[in-house]
């Protein structure tokens, strides 16, 4: 053993790299406790705890699975090889040691490394810069919300009191105020809503939801909507179960219905359906026979704050709804998506999963 220390250190010496040695397993954890290392060499054959036991006290004791371990050994038969990876090995190599091969494979899991490393820590900083943005959203949406909740019900305390009627013009201005309370306060709970999501805080309880039944539901909450537009809606049963949320897929659904109901032509119409995919996902549409969106513009369908040009309009929204909707249905496991061509309407789909016969309720965190 120590002839293999003193060779593995000769060969290693042109990378310029420190090395530390252990005559044991029990010295070499004992060191591993103390100091983080880029890349360990372990001999199978050691006085006591052998190498490959080493090897899973490291992996699973010490929790170190970022530390790549080579594996020494004189003897590579297939059932070593294959305990060793089982026990966490990145890589073995052949004894008596061959100059060459040591300094490739070195530099080879030296430099993966160091690349991996990188990339935890640009991930791990955009987590906490994500984290940091959701808390702030978070936290100045509730700040707003109380004055805003206050200038809402005085307005229409002064709206409505019956001992001090508002002259006309008065009436038309509080109805702005009102109004314009309204767009920030679902500005707000839209915001709070997605830093939600986007924090990992939204529990979701899946179970099997009856799709004719919750599309049925769906369309009851938009009718008065649609008649204020003229717009019809026809549902077209299936007798489909899909796994999810059945409040979030509420929430999905009604989106999508305001939105085919709100971008449609006055006296347009709706058409709801479903359809079994070859994946074993349903599909569910939401078509209406709006403008449609053009080709280039669908790419920005599911940007935060972006409306397509809906802003100059007097359509209402926030362009944050859609973001929302694509949060909670990748969330559940599914898919969103939209077939559109200008002047010939819109189709929405989103594919959640089939219910299985025995699927029961469960809990998950988005």
């Amino acid at each position: 053993m120590r002839l293999t220390r003193m060779l593995l250190r000769e060969i290693l010496s042109p990378l310029n790299v420190s090395i530390t040695e252990a005559t044991t397993a029990d010295e070499a954890l004992g060191l591993i406790k103390k100091k983080l290392f880029n890349l360990i060499y372990m001999d199978i054959e050691m006085p006591g705890t052998d190498g490959i036991e080493a090897t899973k006290i490291i992996r699973k004791t010490l929790n170190f699975s970022y530390v790549p371990i080579i594996i020494m050994t004189a003897k590579a038969s297939d059932e070593t090889i294959e305990q060793s990876f089982a026990a966490g090995a990145s890589d073995y190599i052949n004894k008596p040691l061959h100059e060459a091969e040591v300094l490739a494979r070195t530099r080879a899991i030296l430099e993966k490394s160091s690349v991996e490393k990188a990339l935890v820590a640009a991930m791990q900083i955009a987590e906490k810069a994500n984290n940091a943005k959701s808390q702030f959203m978070s936290s100045i949406s509730h700040e707003l919300r109380t004055p805003l909740n206050s200038i809402m019900g005085f307005s229409q305390l002064l709206a409505s009191d019956p001992t001090q009627p508002l002259s006309a013009e008065q009436q038309e201005n509080i109805d702005y105020v009102i109004k314009g309370g309204e767009y920030l306060l679902n500005l707000i709970n839209e915001i709070l809503d997605l830093a939600k999501i986007e924090s990992g805080n939204t529990e979701f309880v899946l179970g099997s939801v009856a799709l004719d039944d919750l599309l049925t539901h769906c369309v009851q909450m938009v009718m008065t909507q649609a008649n204020d537009r003229k717009i019809s809606i026809q549902q077209v049963k299936s007798g489909h179960t899909i796994t999810a949320d059945s409040k979030r897929s509420t929430q999905i659904l009604l989106n999508l219905l305001s939105n085919a109901i709100k971008y449609n032509v006055e006296g347009g119409s709706i058409l709801l359906g479903s359809d079994l995919m070859a994946n074993g996902m349903i599909r569910i549409t939401v078509t209406d026979s709006g403008l449609g969106i053009s080709p280039d513009m669908q790419s920005e369908l599911f940007e935060p704050f972006n409306r397509l040009g809906a802003e100059k309009t007097d359509t209402t929204g926030t362009g944050l709804g859609l973001v929302i909707v694509k949060s909670l249905v990748e969330a559940m496991g599914g898919q969103i998506g939209v077939d559109s061509e200008l002047n010939q309407g819109s189709t929405f789909w989103v594919e959640l999963e089939q219910a299985s016969f025995h699927d029961g309720a469960g809990a998950i965190r988005s």
